[in-house]
């Protein structure tokens, strides 16, 4: 059989119906971004005016039917784009609130290890991040224990996490310049 008859065979109707769920469930995922990231996705791809209003629009409507109509119709406007492009920017969407969730974690393991590890977990900190204020991060590390010791709420626990946070992030990102 000849390759160039395949191309002029139409699409079957359970063909053209599962390409239509998939552009409609793409468009489910889209249509849950962020304002921000719908704007970056129209710019980054061929998405048309259209429906980059209508996945704007979702964002504003309440009613369930309403929301229901309104992802039936970004669906239909998804049918002609090219889906690989717009899937590949939602993986790197997906990956960089991953990347952003690990920071944090590591972050509060740190603040945790501080509190509860003392003398050890500090001067492996330092070895890690030798920028890092020394006597500032004494005064918050012993207000924090003060206030978990006395039952207050936890203020200087939250200065310590938001401290050890500038400071990692800044790390990564001295880390990703120096690797280009």
């Amino acid at each position: 059989m000849n390759t160039d008859n395949r191309e002029l065979k139409p699409k079957s109707k359970a063909q053209q119906k599962r390409e239509a769920e998939a552009a409609q469930a793409l468009g489910m995922k889209l249509a849950e971004l962020s304002v921000t990231q719908i704007n970056e996705l129209s710019d980054k791809t061929k998405m048309s005016e259209k429906l980059h209003e209508a996945l704007l629009a979702y964002q504003t409507i309440k009613a369930r039917e309403g929301r229901r109509r309104q992802l039936q119709f970004i669906g239909k406007l998804m049918r002609g784009l090219d889906l690989t492009s717009i899937e590949k920017l939602l993986t790197e969407f997906k990956r960089g609130g991953q990347v952003a969730t690990a920071q944090l974690h590591k972050t509060e393991r740190w603040r945790e290890r501080l509190l509860n590890e003392g003398e050890k977990a500090f001067n492996e900190l330092l070895q890690t991040y030798p920028e890092i204020e020394t006597s500032h991060l004494r005064k918050l590390i012993a207000s924090a224990q003060r206030e978990a010791d006395h039952k207050q709420p936890p203020r200087s626990a939250r200065l310590l996490f938001k401290y050890l946070r500038e400071i990692m992030m800044d790390k990564l990102i001295d880390d990703n310049v120096n690797k280009r």
